[in-house]
């Protein structure tokens, strides 16, 4: 081994051990160092290029760590974050762009609401499509899943103007899905439920998912994700179509609103989370469709009865429309189920 092999070994050691134990300040001092002295070295091995790369990012979520503890996440952090993604796309190697599509994930998650976070997603998208490589598609898919319900959520204003809207949708004619020119959220708000829409539904036309059934799942999620941005634009008939591409999964799609159900229930009783109620009220709507598509009366009338039992003392209207339709629905399945038995 080369004394150069030996003094990056030492430098990445020394950081990677310092990262491990979660002493930030240490860590972050360490990496600025280990940063300036191998980033663009060049005689380094290919393991080693691929630890550097490793090392770097983990430099950058220790300068977001130590500096969150205290005030949120540094200015510092997103600069570095978009030093290293530039750094990365310099690189010409096949396996860098991993590290690529995990850097994105992470700028998509710290921006948030801000349309940084769309430019990062749209980014992923292409970044999948230009490695046509089955693997790298379903790990992008999983780190983009563990995000949707950050991705989708929108801003207090604008939650408040959508659920005015399909409130007045509800008492008219239309059946709670408001006309698309009569949306109340802001024109930022449509232009990025359109871009998750068309976004989401990449990822799931990416997904090779022939005997893969972990493929399949994140696909449902997907196209569930899409639906739900595209049901908040009022395209009626894209959401049809989308929910026939949904249905066309069969159990997977209902294994995917399971997960989806569990994600944001779990988000909904952290500290200081978001309110999931209408959230879950509605995706366990979306389940009950696709139960009874595949023609499970049972698990149907399973959770039209759970939604009656957790929301029935909710007020949002939103929330009580859907705790109205599972009661329906509830009654509609008990009288058909009856009726069989009887026959």
């Amino acid at each position: 081994m080369t004394p150069l092999c030996e003094d990056f070994d030492a430098d990445y050691t020394t950081f990677s051990d310092l990262y491990a134990k979660k002493m930030w300040p240490e860590a972050v001092q360490a990496g600025t160092s280990f940063r300036a002295r191998w980033a663009e070295e060049s005689a380094l091995s290919d393991q080693q290029r691929e630890r550097l790369a490793s090392a770097l990012l983990c430099g950058v979520d220790a300068v977001a760590r130590e500096s969150h503890a205290c005030v949120g996440i540094a200015e510092q952090a997103f600069q570095q974050l978009e030093e290293f993604i530039a750094w990365v796309r310099r690189q010409p190697e096949r396996a860098f762009r991993a590290f690529e599509a995990e850097a994105l994930v992470e700028r998509m998650r710290w921006y948030g609401e801000r349309d940084d976070a769309m430019d990062s997603l749209e980014a992923l998208v292409e970044l999948v499509i230009d490695q046509d490589s089955p693997t790298f598609t379903k790990v992008t898919c999983k780190r983009v899943a563990g995000n949707i319900h950050q991705l989708s959520h929108m801003s207090s204003d604008d939650q408040r103007r959508y659920e005015a809207t399909v409130e007045e949708a509800l008492e008219g004619d239309g059946g709670g899905m408001p006309d698309p020119d009569d949306i109340g959220v802001s024109d930022a708000t449509t232009a990025r439920q359109e871009r998750l829409a068309e976004a989401f539904l990449s990822f799931a036309e990416q997904l090779d998912i022939d005997d893969d059934d972990e493929a399949a799942e994140l696909r449902a999620v997907m196209l569930i994700a899409a639906v739900t941005a595209t049901g908040r634009l009022g395209d009626v008939d894209k959401a049809h179509w989308l929910l026939e591409q949904l249905a066309a999964l069969g159990d997977s799609a209902i294994t995917a609103f399971n997960t989806m159900i569990s994600e944001a229930d779990t988000l909904g009783k952290q500290a200081g989370g978001l309110d999931t109620a209408a959230t879950v009220a509605a995706s366990m709507m979306g389940k009950i469709g696709l139960l009874l598509m595949h023609g499970d009366k049972d698990g149907a009338l399973v959770a039209a009865t759970e939604i009656v039992d957790r929301f029935e003392h909710r007020r949002e209207k939103v929330i009580a429309a859907i705790v109205h339709q599972a009661f329906e629905l509830q009654q509609f399945i008990l009288n058909d189920l009856v009726g069989g038995h009887d026959t």
